[in-house]
């Protein structure tokens, strides 16, 4: 007869580990799940940022339920006079936007939890430019850059300024390191192309910030073969939070174009929302956004600088604007789905955060409603004894575990994130059998129920309940358990915690996704870190830098875990996920 676990057993953990905390905030992966109920007044904010109708820019800013901040690209590089000559403009109002979005006064200190950067043109990341290299980077911290810029020079040459303005990006960010105390001697190249949860920005990648969910759909790889336009090397960026979904196409061009919708189905892309590419002219084509899922109903966001919509003879901006919609902008006002950042009323002084904050409203080009399910990952763990292995750990709401009843499955779907897709990892269970979304992954269903001393070890909230999916062990053709080859370390694992209620739809945890060697990477960073040999082992083949900051958010610990459990596996010879029963000779304490 299986064994139902009530909440907060007294029960020992399997295993042991280290946890990566994470943002928190989950999200519902299904639609109209009745136990997703939206916490009255706290909404997901999107901005559509404009300092003045002149600035030819790119700029996003996303405030999470929480008041966590998010930017896309940023700009700002420069300002066409009234005979569209460009001026290169010098001064940052990023910083005073960000303080008024956020409530914050003049002086004080503003996190921006993830910055995004699309491409290496400077009307995309000069703001950021100017912030890094200025006197405490304007009391901005930004805890996580995402980019992937080609290898510029030999057969990836830039043209005109674009070197130099490259040059004082790389230079900034070196002057953003020394104000955070970061030891590095190139943190442009520490960041190109790599991130603290997983191995590479590229596409598949999915990063969640307080339940928003940011999918990389697309970067360049040098796979494509040479670009004829930097623009069609812009990372494609899909924001998910609840039900509603958002496409950034930053400044995809044809080829580009043709890459994503050959990559993607018209379903896997269609989006409430979609950022016309490259400012809404010369972009990608109707048929491309037609493939998307782009209709007359969409949303669609223009971050058009008067020079090129007031110009639209030169710039075709109506001609796009026409494909998607029924009036026209020469003779019309923008229909209401339409959102043009050169239509705003302005700051009287960029530089003011209270000249901001009473313009700012006027740029939020949506407000959605925040889900909170009581369910989240927390973070992932390393097992210093064999088998090592990695872990996923997901916390429930008391209420929430009453609610979905005793008979309610718990579990984690896990799958290497090189054979993740953006598609949301789904499971059904027909009362013996699970099935899948994705053939490549395997379900690793709950154990048990942690200790209150283990929750508290690991910072779970007061009122929740803990418990973990493990993938630990290889097998090799012998049957026998072995700890995995040294090639998995570096191969990060994507995972989403589920519940399958004894009633209802099945919810689900936004994904996860960590490596082994970025853990253990994580705690030999510890100020008070003892010498362990699993974690120097794992940690020696670590193919990626971790920042001071991420050890700061781990403690030591002991740990005691069970001699025979089932866990999932990997199959030494194939590399397929199987389950693997391992049998200890005696319980084992590690620490770590």
């Amino acid at each position: 007869m299986k064994k139902k676990f009530s909440i907060k057993q007294l029960l020992t953990s399997l295993f042991a580990g280290v946890c990566l905390v994470c943002s928190g905030g989950a999200i519902a992966m299904l639609k109209d799940s009745p136990e997703a109920a939206a916490e009255e007044g706290k909404k997901v904010e999107l901005y559509q940022l404009a300092p003045n109708k002149e600035n030819l820019l790119e700029s996003y800013v996303i405030k999470t339920a929480n008041g966590k901040l998010i930017v896309i690209d940023g700009g700002m590089g420069t300002v066409y006079d009234a005979d569209y000559a460009a001026v290169k403009n010098s001064q940052a109002y990023l910083p005073s936007a960000l303080r008024a979005i956020a409530g914050k006064g003049d002086n004080e200190e503003v996190e921006v939890e993830a910055w995004f950067l699309s491409h290496a043109h400077r009307d995309h990341f000069a703001e950021l430019t100017k912030i890094m290299s200025a006197e405490n980077a304007h009391g901005l911290t930004i805890n996580n850059f995402y980019f992937d810029f080609p290898d510029f020079g030999g057969e990836f040459p830039l043209v005109n300024s674009q070197q130099a303005d490259l040059d004082e990006l790389k230079a900034a960010f070196n002057t953003y390191a020394a104000t955070k105390g970061i030891e590095t001697s190139n943190y442009y190249e520490d960041l190109n192309g790599a991130v603290v949860n997983a191995e590479n920005v590229e596409k598949g990648l999915s990063i969640t910030v307080d339940g928003v969910r940011f999918e990389i759909l697309q970067t360049w790889d040098i796979a494509d073969g040479k670009y004829e336009d930097i623009n069609d090397t812009s990372m494609v960026i899909r924001m998910v939070t609840g039900d509603n979904s958002v496409l950034f196409l930053n400044d995809l061009g044809i080829e580009g174009g043709d890459r994503l919708t050959k990559t993607y189905t018209t379903e896997e892309l269609t989006s409430d929302y979609v950022q016309m590419s490259h400012h809404g002219h010369g972009g990608v084509t109707k048929a491309q956004y037609a493939a998307m899922g782009v209709t007359t109903d969409t949303y669609q966001l223009w971050p058009t600088p008067s020079v090129t919509f007031f110009n639209p003879s030169d710039f075709f901006v109506n001609e796009t604007y026409e494909w998607f919609n029924t009036n026209s902008l020469m003779t019309d006002d923008p229909a209401p789905n339409n959102f043009f950042a050169c239509l705003y009323e302005y700051p009287t002084d960029i530089a003011s955060v209270e000249s901001w904050a009473s313009v700012v409203d006027g740029m939020k080009v949506a407000s959605f409603d925040y889900e909170e399910l009581g369910f989240e990952m927390i973070g992932a763990s390393v097992r210093t004894a064999d088998p090592d292995g990695i872990r996923f750990i997901a916390q429930v709401a008391d209420e929430a575990v009453a609610k979905y009843g005793e008979g309610a499955k718990y579990g984690v779907i896990v799958v290497p994130a090189d054979l993740d897709t953006p598609a949301d990892l789904t499971v059904e269970y027909d009362g013996s059998t699970y099935t899948i979304s994705n053939e490549k992954a395997m379900v690793i269903e709950a154990g048990q129920w942690w200790s209150d001393e283990l929750e508290a070890i690991y910072g779970v909230k007061d009122g929740y309940a803990a418990y973990s999916g493990a993938l630990l062990a290889a097998q090799n053709a012998e049957g026998e358990v072995v700890n995995f080859p040294a090639s998995f370390y570096n191969r990060p694992m994507t995972a989403v915690g589920f519940i399958i209620p004894e009633e209802g739809e099945t919810v689900y945890t936004e994904k996860v996704t960590r490596s082994i060697a970025y853990v253990a990477s994580v705690e030999k960073m510890k100020e008070n870190y003892e010498e362990v040999a699993a974690i120097e082992r794992i940690a020696a083949g670590a193919a990626l830098k971790v920042s001071v900051n991420d050890g700061k958010k781990l403690e030591n610990l002991y740990k005691t875990y069970e001699p025979t459990f089932t866990i999932g596996g990997m199959d030494a010879a194939t590399s397929a996920l199987v389950n693997v029963t391992y049998t200890s000779s005696a319980p084992e304490i590690a620490k770590i």
